[in-house]
């Protein structure tokens, strides 16, 4: 059974259970069915944890909608059980699939999305379990967006081993000889010691006849030698012929051995030369980073922070980081930034402003970011919940701005507070939250 939805249920989140173990399994493969909408569209993510962190949600949330309608394909008679949208359990189905998928970048953006809602929310019971979730997943972002580059290993190629080519033996060449002494001796004379020559013709003559005994013994005798060359020759050629093929078998595995030796060698190299351009980048994103907390300057507005309004210079700031960066980034970059922000006159982590003046400043002033730069933030969902984030986007990118409508869709108060560096931190890490999940 699932952890986290039985600590929901306990929490009662889910309830009308009634101990029906097999109705608990339809919620939890309800669950699963979101989780894998979740891994082939992880900006979904960002949606389904503002939900579920919202005790409030509206049951036409698309989050909401999206887990009733994963339910209602396990559990067919849900709506006459529950003829209201059942909040909870869709919530508590939104909160266990986002335990599922909490790993990698998922992970970032589950955590980068809920770290800075959380304290807003006005969560019950099932506190204990979501902030069990949401401390889970900032341990597994954190452990990703710091792991170390080591150089690639290099991997010893298992190639074959070579042989040298085997010389076969030369097929002895067969040699008869007794048949050869007759052979030869039908060739010198009449017979062989007084013994026939046997189907070998012999020689019409003897030695002592001279000329033509020289004559018939030649033509025997060329003969003769001529099959028994012609025998070596042939085995030597078939011999020859053997270990040829020996040598381009063997000279064949060579090279496709090298050949593959020198791939593995290559695809090692490339490993080795973007691991080190990785971790020379990461250097000097580390060295920028300093540069920039030191000098205030926004190189994408092309004037100093202190010469913009405090609350626009926070946006600016978030924004021109993380556009500096490779995501997601190790958590102590935010808080780097959050320091910064507290250099500015009048943005100290002690001065606070209500998320409602933060909106209505911003709206007002964002002409002082050029309308390229403004175009360039990601938009605000039509519908459903609104991260703090997505609030900041509808102030700088509408003409009109209904703030009470924007800050109800969020997890804020009009009255919240909240200080320009928890601010800028916090929009650094929703922002992060979007490029991560739209990649």
């Amino acid at each position: 059974m699932s952890e986290l939805l039985t600590e929901l249920l306990e929490a009662g989140l889910i309830d009308k259970l009634g101990g029906d173990d097999e109705l608990f399994e339809k919620f939890e493969k309800a669950a699963e069915s979101v989780a894998e909408e979740f891994n082939d569209n992880p900006a979904l993510i960002i949606r389904a944890i503002l939900a579920g962190l919202n005790p409030d949600v509206a049951k036409d949330d698309p989050a909401i909608i999206m887990a009733k309608k994963a339910l209602t394909a396990e559990w067919k008679s849900m709506s006459s059980v529950h003829p209201d949208t059942p909040i909870k359990l869709l919530r508590a189905i939104i909160l266990d699939a986002c335990d599922q998928i909490a790993k990698n970048t998922n992970a970032a953006v589950l955590w980068l999305t809920a770290a800075d809602t959380l304290p807003f929310t006005n969560l019950g019971k099932e506190a204990p379990a979501v902030k069990r979730l949401l401390k889970i997943a900032a341990t597994k972002y954190e452990e990703f967006a710091t792991q170390p580059l080591p150089l690639p290993h290099k991997k010893k190629n298992p190639t074959s081993k070579l042989k040298a080519p085997v010389i076969p033996k030369t097929p002895a060449y067969s040699l008869d000889k007794e048949d050869l002494k007759l052979r030869v001796a039908a060739a010198a004379g009449q017979n062989y010691n007084n013994q026939s020559t046997g189907e070998y013709p012999a020689n019409r003559y003897w030695a002592s006849q001279g000329q033509d005994w020289s004559w018939d013994f030649t033509d025997r005798m060329t003969g003769l030698l001529a099959d028994e060359f012609e025998g070596i020759a042939e085995a030597a050629i078939d011999g020859q012929a053997e270990l040829n093929k020996q040598i381009v078998s063997s000279q064949t595995a060579i090279i496709d051995n090298l050949k593959e030796e020198l791939a593995s060698q290559r695809r090692w190299i490339k490993d080795v030369i973007d691991t080190t351009e990785k971790r020379t980048k990461a250097e000097q994103l580390r060295l920028n980073t300093l540069w920039w907390y030191e000098t205030l300057y926004s190189t994408s507005l092309q004037t100093s922070y202190r010469q913009l309004p405090i609350e626009i210079a926070s946006v600016a700031m978030a924004i021109d980081i993380l556009e500096q960066l490779t995501t997601p980034t190790p958590a102590s970059v935010g808080y780097v930034l959050a320091e910064a922000v507290n250099r500015l006159p009048g943005a100290d982590f002690d001065e606070k402003i209500s998320i409602q003046e933060l909106l209505k400043t911003i709206h007002e002033k964002r002409n002082e970011l050029p309308s390229d730069w403004r175009e360039d933030i990601f938009d605000a969902p039509e519908n459903g919940c609104l991260s703090l984030r997505d609030a900041i986007a509808i102030a700088l990118k509408k003409n009109k701005l209904d703030i009470d409508a924007t800050i109800e869709r969020t997890a804020y108060g009009n009255e919240d507070e909240i200080s320009l560096p928890e601010f800028a931190h916090a929009l650094f890490r929703q922002e992060q939250a979007e490029h991560i999940s739209r990649r």
